[in-house]
């Protein structure tokens, strides 16, 4: 009875093992940090310079509908609407609000652990792709800014927090219609 337990515990080991090398390896690819060197218009902060595609402006979160989840961007003279999860509409409304708890959320947290070797200096939001919005955060790491790629809600919360802009792709923008 005892070898059987050994043998199933050392199945269950290697189960376990392998499982993590599984997540490693697809954590990995959503963790990729590059150094973007695209030629087109400079942002300098601090005496460090990066580049956001001509084809993006700046946006701004005209509102949310926490209970909905819905996030409202500036779009031109135009806006988009963005589906969240409705506790990340919650945390971007608090945000804007100047709300705390007297615990903090996940967003505060990452927040504080990242701006403790960093700086978030801008968002773009860049594609559309199977109804899911795609953005990148760009974030200054000593002579470095550095682009993760991330859920949008998590980038525009993250921004907000930091005072930091948030670009669109032009190309997202729907035509001229009348704001809400």
């Amino acid at each position: 009875m005892v070898r059987v337990l050994e043998y199933f515990l050392i199945i269950l080991l290697i189960i376990n093992l392998l499982c993590f090398t599984i997540f490693l390896s697809i954590v990995k690819d959503a963790l990729v940090i590059r150094t973007y060197t695209a030629p087109n218009f400079t942002i300098s902060t601090a005496g460090v310079e990066f580049r956001i595609p001509t084809t993006y402006m700046e946006s701004h979160v005209i509102s949310v509908d926490a209970s909905k989840g819905i996030i409202y961007l500036s779009c031109g003279n135009s806006y988009i609407q963005m589906v969240v999860d409705i506790s990340q509409a919650i945390s971007i409304s608090n945000i804007l609000h100047n709300l705390t708890s007297a615990r903090p959320s996940t967003h505060d947290l990452f927040f504080k652990v990242l701006s403790s070797f960093g700086k978030v200096e801008a968002v773009t939001i860049d594609r559309i792709m199977n109804n899911t919005y795609y953005s990148t955060l760009y974030v200054k790491v000593g002579n470095d800014v550095r682009e993760f790629d991330s859920r949008p809600s998590d980038a525009i919360a993250l921004a907000l927090k930091a005072g930091a802009k948030i670009y669109i792709n032009s190309e997202l923008c729907p035509p001229s219609i009348t704001p809400f």
